[in-house]
C-alpha cells in the first residue's frame, strides 16, 4: 500500500508535494531553509529529501527533518533523517514510542541520488521566499 493510501490522502496526476528542510550549517544561529519542490508522490518527496541530505553532506544534528506539505500548505507527513516517512502528530512530535513509519526509506543508488539532485536544481522557484524561514502557503 502506498504512503498516500496509508495516510488517507487522495492523489491525482496534478498533485504536488514540497519538502521544507532546516539546515544548521554551523550549529549556531538561524538555520538555512531549503525546499524540495514538485514531488508527485510521497515516495518522490522522500527521495528528494534523501538526495538533498546526501548533497549537503551533513549529519543528523545539522540536517533537520523534512516537513512535507501539499499545495495548500497543509502538513502531510515528516521525513526523518534516515528517510522514513511519518504521519503528522497532533502534539507536534515526529516520533513517539510505538509509532510505526508510514513508509520505509526508499533505496537509492548514487546514480539515482545524482538524477534527483539534477531534477531538483532544474525546478524553478515560482514565488520568491521572504526570508526563506517560513513554510510556503
Amino acid at each position: 500500500m502506498r504512503a498516500e493510501e496509508r495516510l488517507g490522502y487522495p492523489v491525482t496526476e496534478r498533485t504536488r508535494f514540497r519538502v521544507r528542510v532546516e539546515i544548521h550549517e554551523d550549529l549556531s544561529g538561524t538555520p538555512r531553509v531549503d525546499w524540495v519542490r514538485g514531488c508527485r508522490s510521497l515516495e518522490e518527496a522522500q527521495r528528494g529529501y534523501i538526495a538533498l541530505r546526501e548533497e549537503a553532506g551533513y549529519g543528523a544534528s545539522q540536517f533537520g527533518f523534512g516537513s512535507v506539505f501539499d499545495e495548500a500548505g497543509q502538513l502531510i507527513a515528516t521525513v526523518s533523517y534516515n528517510g522514513r516517512l511519518w504521519a503528522p502528530d497532533p502534539d507536534g512530535l515526529v516520533w513517539r514510542p510505538g509509532a510505526e513509519p508510514v513508509a520505509e526509506a526508499p533505496a537509492m543508488t548514487p546514480e539515482q541520488v545524482d538524477e534527483v539532485i539534477r531534477r531538483l536544481r532544474a525546478v524553478t522557484d515560482p514565488e520568491p521566499e521572504a526570508g526563506g524561514d517560513t513554510p510556503e502557503p
